[in-house]
């Protein structure tokens, strides 16, 4: 066992791999010289014999089998297994028309296709057709699909915008609540300087109206005052005019001098 794991052979001097004659394999004729490969089930399916599930992605040891049928140049295959439950030979094969596979003997498919199969008797221009349309559709989904979609720093960016609009909000809510607050603790004072500012007009137009009123009652008082706002009297003697008090009950009371 060694011998078969050392990293240089000895070569004779004499040796020529041309003169070398190659030893051809035999391939044994039938289902015993078909290769054995490693796959998994293309869609779920059932046993025809048993009735036993097989799930998609099972994993079997399966013989290849190369047929003489083709599709465009395109070889098609048959897989032959067995079945996990009765043993029994189940076998299914490669569409390369509709780009799937199907069941041949031993098996039923559990779910069919979403979308129809293609017509047995399509021509070369149906198929040139069908293939174009294909092709076009394809390409618009990836279009769409390169629009909607968006890399990890686009991703980032927008949701840094994101956040900034929402401070920038908030901000903007908050100075119109401290607003409102200024003036709410504003509103009591400019009321209390409104009513004193009511309240001495009142009072002026009370005044003016209640000198008006004595002037008319005693014309003789009018003078007086303006002797005493000019600064002389018409008489010799300086006069004092003070104007009479008027009581709570508008009774008018004597003064003395």
């Amino acid at each position: 066992m060694s011998e078969r794991k050392v990293i240089n052979k000895y070569y004779p001097p004499d040796y020529d791999p041309l003169k070398e004659e190659k030893v051809k394999k035999v391939r044994k004729p039938g289902p015993a010289g078909w290769p054995t490969v490693r796959l998994m089930i293309p869609f779920s399916m059932k046993c025809l014999n048993c009735g036993e599930y097989i799930g998609k992605s099972k994993k079997f040891n399966a013989k290849k089998e190369s047929t003489r049928e083709d599709y465009l140049g395109i070889r098609i295959f048959n897989f032959h297994f067995r079945c996990p439950q009765c043993f029994s030979d189940l076998v299914f094969r490669t569409d390369p028309k509709n780009g799937d596979f199907e069941c041949v003997s031993g098996c039923r498919r559990n779910y069919e296709r979403k979308e129809g199969k293609i017509a047995a008797d399509e021509t070369m221009d149906d198929i040139v057709k069908r293939l174009e349309e294909e092709e076009y559709r394809e390409m618009l989904a990836k279009e769409g699909k390169k629009e909607n979609e968006e890399t990890a720093m686009e991703q980032l960016e927008r949701r840094l915008n994101e956040q900034q609009k929402e401070q920038e909000a908030t901000e903007e809510i908050e100075e119109l609540q401290e607003r409102h607050r200024r003036l709410e603790r504003a509103k009591p004072r400019i009321l209390d300087d409104q009513e004193l500012l009511d309240e001495k007009e009142a009072k002026l137009a009370f005044k003016a109206k209640s000198q008006s009123k004595s002037l008319t009652e005693n014309p003789t008082q009018e003078g007086n005052q303006i002797s005493l706002l000019s600064g002389y009297s018409s008489s010799d003697d300086e006069t004092v005019t003070i104007k009479r008090k008027k009581s709570s009950l508008g009774i008018r009371k004597k003064v003395k001098v």
